[in-house]
């Protein structure tokens, strides 16, 4: 008989993933609640109770690292701590997180200069670029883990393309690690701030493109997965084609290794493979998807879940993205548009890919009407994504600037004033479908806990 005052609980096999995937939505909130200063600042009519351009870009500059680096790269290290390895870490975590709980911090820190540069916009602050590093430093540690990264291994809610595009994922994140400390070598300091930090961040900022995209894709095949009963991509060479599409284009980044900004290919290289390569892969995969989904559905095992309302509202908004990024022929809201659409594309992937992770956790949604809610709050979050870039979009098409807020954006004509007035709808009803999601996390969280 086993006495019970040496009796050893067995260890929590996901307390890794699970603290990872905590961090990513605690960002995602936050960070949802910084859009609505930025929405606000931004609607006609609205600019007379909020017009501090300073705090709306400062809020800006909090947001984006909020809801892309931290949010996206968080439950990248959460899918990844799902793969079966040695041990289960949490101090990763623990770093990761002071790192964000520093660079939110610096936004309050009086003379914090906003950097409003494309991919990773900073607050030229030595405790934001601190909090940036840290939390960098915490995602680097959880992923350099050999057994998940390179040993043959299945995993019980991974299929075997999410495990091949999640492990791109964290290769890709060391090139674009590689890329980085390559930039800041090369780049010098100059008396233009911006054009520093511009510069410094084009290069590796690319190649985040491609990890968020690999990270998509891997949560797209567990979301197809299952509706259809069947990973799209199988166990063959369809998931290798697809991840070598992720993999190839961005492998030309290594050309910027040495380069200086003015070099020859630094400014142009990285803006073509991106043009060029980041459709590949998820029109490939479309392919196999909708194979697999018209397959099941003439089998009678098609399943109208949360999963299959995310997915279609993440295709639908990557297409939109591509869409306006043709439109593109100068600086103007435009930008933005596409680059809403498409960050919104892997955002409203993500969603659909909690709620198969709670429920791979342990907690669940509790009921059915909290899953009928769940089918319904991708496609709200999707129909206001939609309706915030196509504002965006036509106010840009008629000639609105981007980063710009309160008094300082001038409206000129009823277009640019219509775009906004559709812009500032479609992010209430996104806000509204980001908060719906909140609840639902929250109900299964809180389920998990009371039943333990």
């Amino acid at each position: 008989m086993t006495d019970a005052s040496t009796f050893t609980p067995p260890a929590d096999p996901h307390r890794q993933a699970r603290s990872w995937l905590a961090l990513a939505l605690a960002a995602l909130l936050l960070g949802g609640g910084l859009s609505l200063v930025l929405i606000v600042s931004r609607v006609p009519g609205m600019t007379r109770f909020f017009d501090a351009p300073l705090v709306a870009k400062k809020s800006l500059v909090v947001h984006v690292n909020l809801v892309l680096t931290v949010w996206f790269l968080a439950f990248l290290a959460a899918l990844f701590s799902m793969i079966p390895g040695k041990g289960q870490r949490t101090a990763p975590v623990g770093v990761a997180a002071l790192g964000v709980a520093l660079f939110v911090l610096s936004g309050l820190v009086p003379g914090a200069e906003p950097i409003l540069c494309n991919y990773v916009p900073v607050l030229d602050q030595p405790l934001f670029l601190v909090g940036i590093a840290v939390f960098v430093l915490g995602v680097l540690w959880s992923l350099v883990d050999r057994a998940r990264l390179l040993d043959a291994r299945t995993a019980p809610f991974l299929s075997g393309a999410a495990v091949e595009g999640v492990r791109v994922a964290a290769w890709l994140l060391g090139l674009a690690i590689v890329v980085l400390v390559s930039s800041v070598a090369t780049t010098p300091r100059t008396a233009d701030h911006h054009q520093y930090w511009e510069s410094l961040f084009w290069g590796p900022g690319h190649v985040l493109q491609f990890v968020f995209l690999a990270t998509m894709l891997s949560v797209w095949s567990l979301l197809v997965r299952d509706a259809a009963g069947r990973c799209p991509l199988g166990d063959g060479a369809h998931r290798w084609l697809v991840f070598a599409l992720v993999w190839l284009p961005a492998l030309p980044s290594l050309l910027l290794l040495g380069k200086a900004p003015g070099d020859a290919g630094f400014a142009a290289l990285p803006t073509e493979s991106m043009r060029w390569g980041t459709w590949w892969a998820p029109t490939l995969f479309l392919g196999y998807a909708l194979a697999a989904l018209v397959a099941a559905r003439r089998a009678g095992r098609l399943r109208v879940t949360a999963s299959l309302s995310a997915f279609a509202a993440s295709v639908a908004l990557l297409a939109l993205g591509i869409g306006v990024g043709v439109l593109i022929t100068r600086s103007s809201t435009l930008v933005p548009a596409h680059y809403h659409a498409t960050v919104g594309a892997v955002t409203v992937a993500l969603m659909g890919g909690s709620y198969l992770l709670l429920d791979a956790l342990g907690a669940p949604l509790p009921s059915e009407r909290l899953r009928r809610l769940a089918r319904w709050q991708p496609l709200v979050f999707g129909l206001g994504q939609v309706g915030f870039v196509s504002g965006f979009a036509y106010a840009g098409w008629h000639g609105l600037g981007r980063k710009v807020y309160g008094h300082e954006q001038a409206l000129r004509g009823v277009e640019q004033t219509f775009g906004l007035a559709v812009m500032g709808t479609g992010g209430a009803l996104a806000l509204v479908g980001g908060a719906l999601f909140f609840v639902l996390v929250a109900k299964s969280w809180r389920a998990r806990t009371s039943s333990r």
